[in-house]
Order: structure tokens, then sequence, then C-alpha cells
């Protein structure tokens, strides 16, 4: 699958997925995350927003401090990548949301949003 991509504030995020199976009796999704700086200032992720909707289930939101346990700062030209995954229990669902960063040199505070990411399981596609 094509990695998904969305820009602003000059800070681009890109997503991949893959589907792991079933672990613990619910589908696990795998993604990649890669964000791109391509500002002239040094930026800080410092937040998470996630909006997770299983078709079979209530949405469900997730937010927190930075993600997988970091708070990366990304220079200018530089990128950032990590892996996390998503458990649905039906077979179709999606996770959209943001991140929230600091302009190091500004002290600005802005959003940049995630492409919204479609978990399917491959028999679906079929």
């Amino acid at each position: 699958m094509e990695p998904l991509s969305e820009i602003s504030k000059k800070i681009n995020v890109f997503a991949s997925i893959s589907y792991q199976g079933m672990k613990d009796n619910v589908h696990a999704f795998v993604y990649e995350i890669t964000i791109e700086n391509h500002s002239d200032h040094p930026v800080q992720l410092l937040n998470r927003y996630w909006l997770i909707k299983d078709a079979l289930f209530e949405a469900r939101e997730v937010e927190g401090e930075g993600v997988i346990g970091q708070q990366p700062i990304i220079g200018p030209s530089e990128q950032f990548s990590y892996n996390s995954w998503c458990p649905l229990i039906s077979d179709y669902g999606t996770m959209s949301g943001h991140y929230s960063f600091l302009d190091v040199l500004t002290n600005e505070t802005f959003k940049v949003d995630v492409p919204t990411m479609v978990f399917t399981i491959p028999e679906l596609l079929n």
C-alpha cells in the first residue's frame, strides 16, 4: 500500500500501514509514521491525538505526550520515524488525528494533521 501523506506548516507526515493478523482476539494493524521538517526552524513534537473508529464499536480517543515515550526535536531538513500499532476488534476501522508541535525558535505551538489511516484486513480487499 502506498504511504499516505499530509503537510502543513512545512511539516510533512507520512503513514504506512500493515496488517499483522490476530493477536489476543484483536486485529493488529502496525503503522509507521515518518515526520519530515521542511521548515527553517527546529520543531519539537509535544503531543499526539488519535480518534480511532472501530466498525463494530464506539469511537475512542487517545491523547498524550509525544510518541513512543519521546518528544523528539526535528531539525530543518531532518526526519523522525517510529512504529506503533492499533488494535481493532472488527476487521475494518480508521484512525485520524494530529500532532502538536513547538517551533523551538519562535516558541509558537501549532498542530499538524496526520493522514487518516484506513485499517482493513486483506481478505476484505479481494
